[in-house]
């Protein structure tokens, strides 16, 4: 058992930490539901959004940055410009949509969200709530990253965590073996280290 503990120590060594810590790159979809001015909450929009890591001048991840489409819903064909920040599993960041005509950006139909949400501990999703700054407009988020990167990924993710389960599985049965052994349950006075008292080798 201790050997296969052992093996199972190097599978479970993941290219990607448990907890990232940062919000993975890419295109992502995101979904807005809730009240939107006067229309029922049933309602929702939609947009696509490619996220980039903001790099700080000493290397380090100083929040991210995005840019989209929106693909359904009042939003459809807006442009959304987006800048935020991640502090633990708390993200926070900011919309600014703009109504597109003919590639030109219309100031009357600009608006500004305000999100607050909790990301994943893979940072490859998030939910929150946000609220529209002009229209006084609140609801949920919801947000998964759809990149290549993610769709390469669940292989690799199952064949961890199978790993680690079967790990915890077998350190359960190696706590269990010893705990009977140092008893000697079975009355066959065996010891921890394999020997049976009164018999030499």
């Amino acid at each position: 058992i201790t050997k296969c503990i052992k093996a199972l120590d190097s599978l479970v060594q993941r290219k990607e930490k448990l907890y990232s810590g940062v919000l993975k790159e890419g295109k992502w979809v995101i979904r807005a539901t809730g009240s939107f001015g006067h229309s029922r909450s049933n309602e929702f929009e939609e947009y696509v959004v490619n996220f980039t890591n903001k790099v700080g001048n000493h290397g380090e991840i100083a929040g991210f940055l995005g840019n989209g489409v929106g693909t359904t819903g009042k939003s459809k064909n807006g442009l959304v410009s987006i800048a935020g920040t991640v502090v633990g599993s708390s993200i926070k960041f900011v919309e600014d949509w703009t109504d597109s005509v003919e590639e030109r950006a219309v100031e009357e139909g600009s608006s500004s969200c305000v999100i607050s949400a909790r990301m994943s501990l893979d940072g490859y999703k998030f939910e929150g709530t946000y609220r529209n700054v002009q229209f006084g407009s609140s609801g949920l988020i919801a947000a998964l990253c759809i990149s290549e990167e993610r769709s390469r990924r669940p292989d690799t993710v199952k064949t961890s965590n199978l790993a680690l389960r079967c790990q915890s599985l077998l350190r359960i049965a190696h706590g269990h073996l010893v705990t009977i052994i140092g008893n000697d349950t079975a009355g066959d006075q065996i010891s921890c280290s394999g020997k049976v008292e009164g018999i030499e080798e």
